[in-house]
């Protein structure tokens, strides 16, 4: 028998503690320290005795993992496979239109009235959507969408806002026809989580320096 991840469970490595994110639960948790380290020994493939599979058969019942076909030491979980950023997108001496700007200023303020009132897997499902609609027309510069959300910044205020900043810049950034990723990431000690967007090595809204202090648990 094997094991993979629920549908809903988003997980990362932070050393040697597993760190979940259930979105039906909308919570970030850890699990106790035995079966946090045979889930750890699971995703990194470690090979799985088979008095050691009643633990993953627990984590089964808790409705972390969900059972297949095969062996247990022959399961590749989905992490998020996300490079560690190298460099921030360049904006000096770029200009934004006044539309660009007034896109940007619109698309937080839309994006904070959502992650108020929907619930984060409704907030997911949407933030796909846009790719299925993006514009078939030349790709926007990036460097003026990322100017005008940098504007934004000024007026709406940056602290505490990285979802509802990275959730708009991510969206406006697919529906001109860009390839971008919504990547939420998170640290153990002490626990803290944040989210900015990334395309290849390139991050948009966020110093890449900050962004490898998290690791990615999530990427939309």
């Amino acid at each position: 028998m094997a094991f993979e991840i629920q549908d809903g469970i988003h997980l990362c490595v932070c050393g040697d503690q597993v760190i979940l994110l259930d979105l039906q639960a909308e919570r970030y948790f850890a699990l106790p320290h035995s079966q946090n380290d045979i889930l750890r020994r699971w995703l990194t493939n470690q090979a799985i005795g088979d008095h050691e599979a009643a633990a993953l058969r627990r984590l089964e019942q808790l409705r972390i993992l969900r059972s297949t076909e095969g062996d247990c030491d022959g399961t590749d979980p989905k992490i998020p496979e996300v490079p560690a950023p190298v460099a921030g997108l360049d904006t000096m001496g770029v200009r934004s239109s006044l539309l660009g700007i007034i896109e940007a200023l619109f698309a937080r303020m839309v994006w904070a009235w959502r992650i108020k009132h929907w619930r984060f897997d409704r907030q997911m499902r949407r933030l796909r959507e846009p790719r299925r609609r993006a514009t078939s027309r030349r790709p926007a510069d990036a460097r003026q969408i990322v100017r005008a959300f940098e504007i934004s910044d000024l007026l709406l205020g940056s602290h505490d806002k990285c979802l509802e900043r990275s959730f708009a810049l991510a969206s406006v950034c697919q529906k001109n026809g860009l390839t971008v990723q919504a990547v939420i990431g998170v640290q153990k000690a002490p626990f803290a989580a944040h989210c900015w967007v990334q395309h290849g090595y390139t991050i948009y809204n966020e110093k890449p320096d900050r962004a490898k202090l998290f690791t990615p648990i999530l990427a939309i």
